[in-house]
């Protein structure tokens, strides 16, 4: 996953616990509505890393694509988070220094098809036709937050809290990828007309003067938790709901490519000559962040026993999740959840102020198409 539009690694970072809750979720999203604890002074560090996607192996997704290959009808996910936190809190106010990466792409069933196919070289029916397309987006930034938490009592029952939080980004890397086209197969390959669009900070054309890539930005986030005193919780956050990076001098490429042109060699076989046409630049360019949601609720089935329902959202997809919490006493507990977009089970564990989660999809490590683990550690004087 880390190759198709990153050469970068989202490699586990040290980071702190940032809520009073459970970190939990796939994006694990930040909720400044939990960040701050209104009697206490602590310094928080969390560290996460999610990988996923619809059709192959974690492991084998930068290499040969390998059985069990298990693409949906419609588009393809495959998603990549890593977030590092060092935050401190006093009372209503935080202050956190971060660094994140981020990739999400989107592609056709037919794109994963065709790669697929290549990889393994798997020679389709004559005649069978691919839908192409293609959304890529991802970043990597370092930043510096402030959040601001407001809390009230709702009667003698219902506590509720809202907290905002904004950030400054400094980008680090970039790249923006879109491609919409068709193909179909022929006897030796494929036919195909496809346009491109490609903005990496990393890249570098010919005959073109050198320049240095810079990424300057900004992120909203905000949250909201109501809880009541049966031990019921809704929780809604959303990270990202303002948010761009400006990268300055960035490379891109706008390219149209068409196997169309056909000719036969001496021996009567037939020659596909590619067709490229397109245009390299330097400019500036604004990436748009993704917003991000999770809504979530929970309510005690017994004293020691909690359900949960949640959901995620993200450019159009959901990703919902069922979960289950079980605390032998305040200062240890268990968690289990299971998210029917990538069928990954959640596996968490807290004492006192310390949480490790992981996630799989397979319990062959090799063969999982989910893997993620977060942990977090809060030091309260």
């Amino acid at each position: 996953m880390r190759k198709i539009f990153f050469q970068f690694s989202l490699a586990i970072v040290i980071l702190g616990m940032l809520n009073q809750v459970w970190a939990e979720g796939l994006f694990n999203l930040v909720n400044p509505a939990e960040q701050a604890v209104l009697s206490e002074h602590y310094v928080g560090i969390t560290a996460s890393s999610l990988d996923a996607n619809n059709f192959t192996s974690v492991k084998h997704f930068s290499e040969r694509w390998r059985a069990p290959y298990t693409p949906r009808e419609g588009d393809n996910l495959a998603i990549s988070f890593a977030r590092a936190d060092v935050t401190y809190a006093y009372k209503h106010w935080t202050v956190s220094i971060f660094h994140r990466q981020e990739i999400f792409i989107a592609s056709s069933k037919g794109l994963t098809d065709m790669y697929y196919n290549n990889w393994n070289r798997i020679q389709p029916a004559v005649g069978s036709t691919y839908d192409i397309s293609l959304e890529a987006d991802g970043f990597a930034a370092q930043g510096v937050g402030l959040g601001r938490k407001f809390a009230w009592e709702l009667g003698d029952s219902v506590r509720m809290a809202v907290g905002i939080g904004a950030s400054v980004l400094k980008g680090k890397r970039t790249r923006m990828g879109r491609a919409n086209g068709g193909a179909y197969s022929v006897l030796n390959g494929y036919n195909y007309s496809v346009n491109l669009y490609d903005a990496d900070s990393s890249k570098t054309f010919l005959y073109m003067p050198q320049g240095e890539t810079i990424g300057q930005g900004y992120a909203i986030d905000c949250g909201l938790t109501l809880k009541w005193q049966d031990g019921k919780q809704l929780d809604v956050v959303i990270n990202d709901v303002m948010g761009e990076i400006v990268w300055r001098d960035l490379p891109a490429s706008r390219i149209w490519v068409s196997s169309a042109t056909a000719s036969r060699d001496a021996d009567g076989y037939t020659i596909f000559d590619p067709t490229l046409m397109g245009v390299n630049s330097r400019g500036k360019i604004i990436q748009k962040l993704n917003p991000k949601v999770r809504i979530q609720y929970g309510a005690p089935i017994t004293a020691n026993v909690t359900a949960t329902i949640s959901s995620e959202w993200m450019r159009g997809y959901f990703f919902p999740r069922l979960g289950m919490s079980y605390r032998s006493s305040p200062l240890l507990g268990l968690t289990l959840d299971f998210d029917s977009r990538f069928k990954s089970i959640g596996f968490g564990t807290r004492w006192r102020d310390i949480y490790l989660n992981a996630r799989t999809q397979s319990l062959n490590f090799d063969q999982s198409r989910a893997r993620g683990v977060e942990l977090g550690w809060r030091f309260v004087f």
